[in-house]
């Protein structure tokens, strides 16, 4: 996969982000349609349901999971991610853990959001276990699971979560008050060396540099280079990244000024 280990340049540099305020990425219309559909790259397509109105942020597909669905499927082989445990926090529509397993033979799939979403991806669960033999398969053997949970809280308590080897963040730096507790779930989560795949749109960039100098102290950080493909001018316009991280040292997170 084409990454590259010096990501502060990738992230902060001249090249990065070519919109100095990014939009939401997605027009009104588009976010408050209730259902959307993602292409894959066999040519069929995922339908989701979409409810704007009453998860707000979180009941959308924004661009940033569009690129990450779109990374995981030209850039990572089927056969890498057989039998994987994957998990995905923030997981929002599902769109993204549930393009993977529509990808690769996972093991399991776990799909987390805060108690106020869940809702909305278990409808999703249900329509892709539906239209799709895999979803279905998957959703059949009591290995697809939509799970509760709030960054920053133990993760031991919910068994599901723990022995991992893929986590999958989309669109998770949105708020800055949060990068604390989402650094924290992440160091917890890999202490079974899983790898961390992150998507994120640009917004904030003196806070998200403070979130990666965190981070960089127990994870190896990668950031897919903004000449491939996949980083073409239609993301990057939209000041979205997509890194990859893994785990170096089993250490305690450590905090940064505010």
């Amino acid at each position: 996969m084409p990454f590259v280990n010096e990501w502060e340049p990738l992230l902060f540099g001249n090249r990065a982000g070519t919109k100095a305020t990014p939009g939401l990425g997605v027009s009104f219309v588009q976010a408050n349609a209730a259902e959307t559909a993602v292409v894959l790259s066999d040519g069929h397509s995922l339908a989701l349901n979409q409810q704007l109105s009453t998860h707000g942020i979180a009941g959308v597909v924004w661009n940033c999971a569009r690129a990450m669905i779109e990374f995981l499927q030209h850039q990572v082989g089927a056969e890498e991610l057989r039998g994987k445990r994957v998990v995905e926090l923030g997981a929002g529509t599902g769109a993204v853990g549930l393009a993977l397993a529509l990808h690769a033979p996972l093991e399991s799939l776990v799909l987390t959001d805060l108690v106020n979403v869940t809702a909305l991806l278990e409808q999703n669960v249900r329509r892709a276990a539906k239209d799709h033999k895999a979803i279905d398969h998957l959703a059949g053997r009591d290995r697809l699971q939509v799970v509760t949970y709030c960054w920053g809280t133990p993760a031991a308590t919910k068994s599901a979560l723990l022995g991992n080897d893929v986590i999958l963040c989309s669109d998770c730096l949105y708020e800055p008050s949060l990068y604390q507790d989402l650094l924290s779930s992440l160091i917890e989560l890999t202490k079974s060396s899983a790898t961390v795949f992150l998507a994120y749109k640009q917004r904030h960039p003196e806070r998200e540099r403070a979130f990666f100098t965190a981070a960089s102290s127990t994870f190896s950080i990668s950031v897919m280079a903004q000449d491939d493909q996949i980083t073409a001018q239609e993301w990057l316009n939209d000041s979205i990244f997509i890194c990859r991280l893994h785990r170096i040292l089993p250490t305690t997170l450590q905090l940064w000024s505010k």
